[in-house]
């Protein structure tokens, strides 16, 4: 069992409880990738909604794999399954940051940062707002959710040297040209 922890920014109490665990079998990785991440939020007993994360990583590229997650509010689901704030900021985030060896003897830094803002209510562009930026040896591309209000996941790319970058809300693949 992994364990999650909760931080209450207004109070400063940190909490340790078990985080659910999250079945890798689901996930496998595609021959060609660097690096998987799928996104979900899960369901909790007592109606807590927390952000569940699971990556695949090719062992022989990446190296001193690390990561971050931070969750803020309160969060609930519509009879329609549209996840919402309850109680505010409802602020997610999750940050990585690993070394690839897409060479021998050559390696590039790689640094991930992923961030949710969750809506009270419904706007135009519907009841989230997503970003990823993405750095390779400090050079940096941003993607966000497309200004359409639109409940389908529409696939974004982004390209860094070698890297390629394909970013949905339900995940983020990196995969390179330079692969053998």
């Amino acid at each position: 069992m992994r364990f999650g922890v909760l931080m209450m920014a207004m109070t400063g109490l940190i909490m340790l409880a078990a985080a659910p665990e999250i079945h890798s079998a689901e996930h496998q990785l595609n021959p060609g990738s660097i690096l998987e991440v799928y996104f979900d939020d899960i369901d909790q007993p007592q109606s807590r909604i927390c952000l569940g994360i699971e990556h695949q990583a090719n062992p022989k590229m990446v190296s001193r794999y690390r990561e971050d997650k931070n969750q803020t509010g309160v969060y609930f689901r519509t009879q329609f399954d549209v996840l919402k704030c309850e109680e505010t900021p409802c602020e997610q985030s999750w940050s990585a940051a690993f070394v690839a060896n897409l060479e021998p003897g050559k390696s590039d830094t790689i640094g991930l940062q992923w961030k949710q803002v969750v809506f009270t209510g419904i706007t135009p562009s519907g009841t989230v707002k997503r970003e990823l930026t993405a750095c390779v040896n400090q050079v940096c591309r941003s993607l966000s959710d497309p200004k359409v209000g639109t409940v389908r996941s529409v696939r974004q790319t982004a390209t860094i040297g070698p890297y390629h970058f394909t970013w949905s809300k339900e995940s983020l693949i990196i995969g390179s040209s330079d692969l053998k």
